[in-house]
């Protein structure tokens, strides 16, 4: 889900030797975020929490044995940054969670704030729009007014605060699987990728599976795509592996004739 909150303490903006007099609106912007989470990403708001399904850890278990530090080899970390959360291969299914089944807050765009030319003005507000990624099962409505309170309620420096809608969509939660479901996905990796069919989450803001699984509660899913390391979605250089992309196409082509014959 995403929203945009903004902070406000002057009718317009003043020379910025005015400081000391009055608060600037980015540092109550940045007392409002400390509400969201902790220094590590932790978040705070229980209303935002989940308990992660027993065997979606085990999924990120058997996935973690898999990749190893793969998890963050492949995200384009500068020099010598870090992960969210420690680097260990004991902890790579705790990162691949992390992604998936805890609240994460990014700040996705602003305004009220100029660029580096900007002069000695304490400026009249500041707005931030928030991306808020959400456990699958937790109604982003909810989650909205959740934050909403959150962040409206005792302002510092009885500043006006508004935290207003953006988008949302529901998140999904894969049925278990079928017998004959799991093994014509093992048998059809086997086949095609020689190894075995491993289980991992993502975030995402298509909220259609979400649609399909509450028009069809009782359905089955298979949700599996061509995006793979380095393929860089959304990003100037996005691309797909050709060869990767074949073998997909075949396993999913030997799923349906398992559903066919069952």
């Amino acid at each position: 889900m995403s929203g945009k909150l903004r902070v406000q303490l002057l009718k317009e903006g003043i020379h910025s030797g005015e400081s000391g007099k009055v608060r600037d609106s980015f540092h109550v912007m940045r007392s409002l975020l400390d509400r969201f989470d902790e220094d590590t990403g932790e978040c705070k708001v229980k209303e935002l929490m989940s308990k992660i399904p027993s065997n979606h850890v085990k999924y990120a278990q058997e996935m973690g044995k898999v990749v190893g530090k793969d998890v963050w080899t492949t995200l384009p970390l500068y020099e010598h940054a870090q992960c969210q959360l420690p680097m260990t291969l004991e902890n790579v299914h705790e990162i691949l969670l992390n992604s998936t089944w805890r609240p994460q807050l990014c700040i996705v765009g602003c305004d009220g704030l100029p660029d580096l030319k900007g002069g000695n003005v304490l400026r009249q507000f500041t707005t931030l729009k928030l991306s808020v990624r959400l456990p699958p099962d937790i109604d982003p409505e909810h989650a909205f007014y959740t934050l909403k309170r959150l962040f409206e309620s005792d302002p510092p420096f009885n500043a006006k605060v508004e935290f207003t809608k953006g988008s949302w969509g529901n998140g999904f939660v894969c049925p278990d699987f079928d017998p004959w479901l799991m093994t014509a996905l093992q048998n059809a990796s086997k086949l095609f990728f020689h190894k075995p069919a491993l289980m991992m989450g993502e975030g995402g803001t298509i909220p259609l599976m979400g649609q399909l699984q509450a028009k069809y509660p009782k359905a089955q899913f298979v949700v599996t795509g061509v995006l793979g390391p380095n393929s860089n979605a959304h990003g100037p250089n996005e691309f797909l592996h050709i060869d990767f992309c074949k073998k997909i196409i075949c396993c999913i082509s030997y799923v349906l004739n398992a559903a066919a014959t069952h």
